[in-house]
């Protein structure tokens, strides 16, 4: 029952927020992914979540932008990539993941629609 109403798209903010606390993974896994998740309860889950919810927040475009750059020095790739990937990504967190060491963190980060063309440009200067 909770993990249905943690993955239909119309759950509210508040009730996503008591969700959050849940002891069940499966059901804050889908909070973290959620649309409508407040940046509060992303940034929670990120800092004290497990794996799993730090790959969501990493995708999840209310996650706050200090946590995702944060997020983009962790050692996963699928979280790097996640934040890579993330339009809300902070701008000194994509300069650092366009030089990062996996090609699909570096290919995430040049389609990033918030990479500006200039950095992009210097990027492939240097290459």
């Amino acid at each position: 029952m909770k993990t249905n109403t943690a993955g239909r798209f119309d759950t509210s903010p508040a009730v996503l927020e008591l969700l959050s606390h849940d002891p069940d993974i499966a059901v804050t896994s889908l909070v973290a992914a959620h649309r409508r998740a407040s940046p509060a309860v992303l940034e929670r889950l990120a800092t004290t979540g497990s794996y799993e919810h730090w790959v969501r927040a990493a995708n999840n475009y209310n996650t706050p932008p200090v946590t995702l750059s944060r997020l983009s020095q962790e050692p996963s790739v699928s979280v790097r990539e996640g934040v890579a990937n993330n339009p809300s990504t902070p701008i000194d967190a994509l300069e650092r993941l366009l030089r990062d060491g996996d090609p699909r963190v570096v290919k995430a980060t040049i389609f990033n629609p918030s990479l500006p063309r200039s950095t992009l440009a210097m990027w492939q200067l240097t290459r």
